[in-house]
């Protein structure tokens, strides 16, 4: 009885709920490859800003406005500036290869490649780890809970999070094991056979992964089969939490010091603007620069005017101080030449302003030193 309730729930999810919101996004029908590409050349050091999100989503003739409280889950740096937030390109990479059209060979090759950022044709066993948790966390709890909150009422999707969020670690740590059996560093080759063992096909598939993670129990045989095809004994029984912790961290570490950069970068594009203000400000060259501006502030959404203002003019430094041209890479010459030939002529107004000053001072003396003498 319990089997006949379970999966006509499960089933109807996916086809009412999970299933059209997948393929609402837009991704459905679109080369994997292409879409990758996509987002690493907008993407700089495993993170991607709204400017260039809303480049690459519109390239790739996916909608983002419908969807934009959707992608805020992959916002990292939890900021309430609109022109710091940054995004995770591992997930939003996640996202489309397991949505996108590709064959499970091309979800293999794009999986080590985008984890081997060094380019050394090997990874590691805590790699594999994050590789396997973004897809999950991405499939199982993005999507799902994300659905959840738009269908409040709709109690089977409750339930099937529960279910799902209830075997998340056994079906995590049965793939994880089949993924990194053999040597570490894992060479592709070796990746590769793992990947295209049965048992861990699931990983490749949203309703499968899912599927099997929330009948986890019930297909025990299955698990059993698994640890058998892959010669699992119970000496190499791990602690996934503990694992999970410590790459987890290392992560964090990593998205904290993007986020130093970031602010770095945002701090000096403020003091460009506030010096490109006024130094403007005593001629008026740009005094119609927000009208000129119209069309491009209406389309950053529901700021105030103000907001909308200030975007616009840092975006403007920022793309003159990074050759935004060529997404993926970066000026820091540009940037620093930039600032630095702003504070010459910052010290160049100040030394003038005071030999002015001393001159007026030295006048107003010799004036003085001349009635006394009368």
């Amino acid at each position: 009885m319990g089997c006949n309730d379970s999966r006509p729930m499960k089933i109807e999810v996916e086809e009412t709920v999970l299933g059209p919101f997948e393929d609402s996004l837009g991704y459905k029908g679109l080369n994997s490859i292409e879409l990758d590409n996509t987002f690493h050349r907008y993407s700089r050091q495993g993170f991607i800003t709204l400017k260039h999100l809303n480049q690459a989503l519109t390239v790739s003739k996916i909608p983002y406005t419908q969807f934009s409280e959707f992608y805020e889950l992959f916002e990292l740096s939890h900021s309430k500036n609109i022109y710091e937030k940054l995004y995770s390109t591992d997930l939003l990479k996640t996202l489309s290869l397991m949505l996108s059209k590709a064959t499970n060979e091309q979800k293999i090759l794009l999986l080590f490649k985008n984890y081997d950022i060094e380019a050394t044709k090997v990874i590691d066993k805590k790699t594999v780890l994050i590789m396997v948790y973004n897809i999950f966390f991405v499939v199982l709890k993005m999507i799902p809970n994300y659905c959840k909150k738009k269908n409040p009422s709709n109690d089977m999707i409750k339930e099937y999070i529960i279910k799902l969020e209830k075997n998340q670690k056994n079906i995590m740590t049965q793939i994880y094991k089949g993924l990194t059996k053999g040597h570490s560093p894992l060479k592709f080759e070796d990746f590769r056979k793992n990947c295209l063992n049965s048992s861990v096909q699931d990983l490749f598939s949203v309703n499968l992964l899912r599927k099997s993670t929330a009948e986890f129990d019930k297909f025990s045989q299955k698990n059993n089969d698994l640890n058998q095809s892959f010669d699992i004994s119970d000496e190499d029984d791990i602690d996934i939490d503990s694992l999970l912790d410590e790459v987890l961290t290392q992560n964090k570490k990593k998205i904290d010091l993007a986020n130093n950069v970031n602010q770095f970068k945002i701090s000096m594009a403020k003091a460009l603007l506030e010096k490109g203000f006024h130094k403007n400000g005593r001629n008026n060259k740009k005094a119609d620069k927000p009208e000129k501006k119209k069309e491009q502030i209406n389309s950053l959404g529901s700021m105030s005017p103000l907001d909308k203002v200030i975007f616009s003019e840092i975006e403007e430094i920022y793309s003159q101080a990074f050759d935004t041209q060529n997404p993926g890479s970066s000026s820091t010459d540009k940037f620093s030449n930039k600032i630095s030939q702003l504070n010459k002529d910052e010290l160049e107004r100040n030394d003038s302003l005071k030999k002015k000053k001393n001159a007026k001072k030295i006048e107003s003396n010799e004036k003085k030193v001349s009635r006394k003498k009368k």
